[in-house]
C-alpha cells in the first residue's frame, strides 16, 4: 500500500501525528541522533522542536516523542501549536526531509457495545468517524485504544485494529465524500471484546482513530490519529500552552560573521486579530526597526498564520540581542504581545596565541593555548598541507598538545556566537644537537657512525585492568629528557611482585612515538618499567611504576 500523494517518509522511519491533542510520535531512528520536527501551515512554521532520539521502545531503534506524556515529555518550542488537517509534519536530520500531511480525520461516535449474535452478551465495539477526502478502504486503519484502565488485559491497555482478523471497517457512502466510516472490532491481541471492554469503552481516557498509511514489509510510514474533542492542552503541564495569537518562530537564530547580511523572517499563528511586529535592541539610540505594513492574516478562523521579513537594511541598524515584539490587536478581549529574541555579533575574534608560538625543540614539545572568554579552541596538526579547522571540524582544544615530531600546527578561536578568527599557522621543527661525553660507538661496530644512548623516560601512572573478560593492566610513559638521541621504540617490562622474589617478564617492544601498552598478564600485583632505545643501544630502565592489579 503506497502512502497519499506529497506523503514522503522513508522506511524505517515512521511519523504518528495525533491532532487533537498535538502530538508527534517519530520512529525508525539512530539512537542519539539529532533531528527537527516542524509543524508548517502554508509554509509558514507553527510549531518547532529540537532534540535527540532515545531508546524508548525495545525495537533497537530510537524514538522522539514529543508532547506525550508516556515517555519523558519533550516539548514543543516556546508555544504548543494546535495541529490541524492539511498541516505538513516535516522532520529534517542527517537524511532525506520526511514529510506527511495531517489528515482531515474526526471522531464522531465514541466507541459502542454490540450484541450481534443476540445472545444478552456484548461482542463487538464500533466507532463512527469520517476522513476527507475518503480513501481506499484498504488503506484506512481503525484503533481503539484504552489506557490506564483497570481489570483490563495488557496492564489496563486494550487495542484492536480494523485490519486484524475478524474486524472490519465500513463506509457509509462508498463513493462519495466526506467519507465517514463505521470501524467494528471484535479482537485484538489483547483479546476478544467482553462486557469489561466495553464498560472502559464507556470512559475513553484515550480513544483514537487512526489513519494508517504502509509501504510493504517496512510497516506503518505515517498515520494520522484523532480523539474525541479537542483541541486539547499540554499532556505535560510543564509544556507551553496552547495559544490561538503567538509567534511562533523567528530565524536565523543567531546573525554572525556568516550570515551577516541576512534578513530576519517572524512567523506566527492569530485569531481574529491583526498583528504589527517590531524589532528593537537595548540601545535607546537605536531605532527599532518596523515591519513595513500590518500583518493582517487571511485565511479561515480560528488559526490563521503570519509571516513578516524584515530586510538586511532594517536588521543592520541593531547589534546584540534582537527582540521581536509581535502585538495582537483583535476586536475583543484586550492586546496581547509575543516576544522572541536573536543575537547579533559580527566581530570575529582573534587568532589564538599559542605557548610556545613556534620555532625549534629538542626531544618533545608540550603547546598550550589561552582561550578568551566564551571560546573554543580548534585546532588541526600535520605537515602544513592538512586542512585548516572550522566551527565544526577538528580537535577541540582541551589540554595540553605534546609534539614529538617536526609539525604545523593550525588553529582558530570561535566565539559565543559562532564567529570564526583567522587561521594562526605555526611551525614547530624538531632538531637534534650534538651533546658531548654522550657519543658512543654503536654495539657491534668498530668504526661505525657516532650515536647517542637514550636517557631513561619518565614513567606514568599505571592503571589496573577493568574485572571480567581477559586479564589486563596498563602502563603509561613520557619520552625521556631529550639528549640527542634518536629514538627508535620502547621496551616496556612488567615486574610480579611475590613474597620472596619478584618475576620479571619479558620486554615487550613498541614503536617510538607510542606512550601506552596495555599488557595480558596472569592475575596479580605488577609494577612496571620502561626503557628507550637507539642506534647505540638501550637506555637505562625508568623508575618502577605505582602498583597495579592485572584483573
Amino acid at each position: 500500500m503506497a502512502p497519499p500523494v506529497n506523503s514522503a517518509v522513508t522506511g524505517p522511519h515512521s511519523i504518528i501525528v495525533s491532532k487533537n491533542d498535538s502530538i508527534v510520535l517519530v520512529d525508525g531512528l539512530d539512537i542519539g541522533e539529532t533531528v527537527t520536527v516542524r509543524v508548517l501551515r502554508g509554509g509558514v512554521p507553527v510549531g518547532t522542536v529540537t532534540g535527540e532520539a532515545e531508546a524508548l521502545l525495545p525495537n533497537g531503534f530510537g524514538q522522539f516523542e514529543i508532547n506525550h506524556a508516556a515517555a519523558p515529555t519533550v516539548c514543543w518550542e516556546g508555544v504548543t501549536p494546535e495541529i490541524l488537517a492539511g498541516d505538513v509534519v516535516e522532520l529534517t536530520g542527517g537524511f532525506p526531509t520526511d514529510t506527511v500531511p495531517v489528515d482531515d480525520i474526526e471522531v464522531t461516535q465514541e466507541a459502542v457495545g454490540i450484541d450481534e449474535d443476540l445472545d444478552g452478551t456484548v461482542d463487538a465495539i464500533t466507532i463512527k468517524g469520517q476522513i476527507n477526502p475518503a480513501p481506499d478502504v484498504a488503506t484506512l486503519d481503525a484503533e481503539l485504544r484504552l489506557l490506564g484502565v483497570a481489570g483490563l488485559p495488557s496492564g489496563g491497555r486494550w487495542r484492536g485494529a480494523a485490519s486484524d482478523p475478524g474486524n472490519s471497517l465500513t463506509y457509509d457512502d462508498p463513493v462519495g465524500a466526506p467519507g465517514a466510516f463505521t470501524a467494528t472490532l471484535r479482537t485484538s491481541d489483547d483479546g476478544d471484546v467482553t462486557p469489561a471492554v466495553v464498560a472502559a469503552a464507556a470512559d475513553p481516557i484515550v480513544l483514537e482513530v487512526m489513519h494508517i498509511q504502509q509501504d510493504g514489509a517496512d510497516g506503518p510510514l505515517a498515520a494520522t490519529a484523532a480523539i474525541p474533542g479537542g483541541p486539547h492542552p499540554p499532556e505535560d503541564a510543564a509544556c507551553p500552552s496552547l495559544e490561538a495569537r503567538a509567534m511562533t518562530a523567528m530565524s536565523p537564530s543567531v546573525i554572525n560573521t556568516r550570515n551577516a547580511g541576512a534578513s530576519i523572517t517572524v512567523s506566527g499563528v492569530t485569531s481574529g486579530a491583526s498583528v504589527q511586529v517590531a524589532l528593537t535592541d537595548n540601545d535607546p539610540s537605536t531605532n527599532a526597526a518596523v515591519a513595513p505594513l500590518t500583518a493582517t492574516p487571511a485565511g479561515v478562523a480560528p488559526a490563521q498564520t503570519w509571516q513578516v521579513v524584515f530586510p538586511p537594511a532594517e536588521v543592520a541598524k541593531l547589534n546584540g540581542t534582537i527582540t521581536a515584539v509581535a502585538t495582537h490587536t483583535p476586536t475583543a478581549g484586550g492586546v496581547q504581545t509575543n516576544t522572541r529574541t536573536v543575537f547579533k555579533d559580527i566581530v570575529a575574534p582573534a587568532p589564538p596565541t599559542a605557548f610556545p608560538n613556534g620555532g625549534t625543540f629538542v626531544g618533545s614539545q608540550s603547546v598550550t593555548f589561552n582561550p578568551g572568554a566564551g571560546e573554543t579552541i580548534r585546532y588541526t596538526l600535520g605537515d602544513g598541507t592538512q586542512a585548516a579547522p572550522t566551527a565544526t571540524s577538528g580537535t577541540v582544544y582541551g589540554a595540553a598538545i605534546l609534539l614529538n615530531q617536526t609539525s604545523v600546527l593550525k588553529a582558530i578561536a570561535i566565539d559565543g556566537a559562532g564567529n570564526e578568527s583567522a587561521v594562526a599557522a605555526r611551525t614547530f621543527t624538531r632538531v637534534v644537537p650534538t651533546v658531548p661525553g654522550l657519543v658512543v660507538t654503536p654495539p657491534g661496530t668498530g668504526t661505525g657512525p657516532a650515536a647517542v644512548r637514550p636517557l631513561a623516560p619518565s614513567i606514568g601512572q599505571a592503571k589496573s585492568g577493568k574485572a571480567g573478560g581477559a586479564k589486563t593492566a596498563t602502563a603509561t610513559w613520557r619520552a625521556p629528557r631529550a639528549n640527542g638521541a634518536i629514538l627508535n621504540g620502547y621496551a616496556v617490562r612488567a615486574i610480579k611482585i611475590r613474597p620472596g622474589k619478584d618475576k620479571v617478564s619479558t620486554p615487550v617492544r613498541v614503536g617510538p612515538t607510542t606512550a601506552k601498552l596495555k599488557m595480558t598478564l596472569p592475575a596479580g600485583k605488577y609494577r612496571f618499567q620502561v626503557r628507550a632505545t637507539s642506534a647505540a643501544g638501550d637506555g637505562a630502565w625508568s623508575a618502577p611504576s605505582n602498583k597495579v592489579a592485572a584483573r
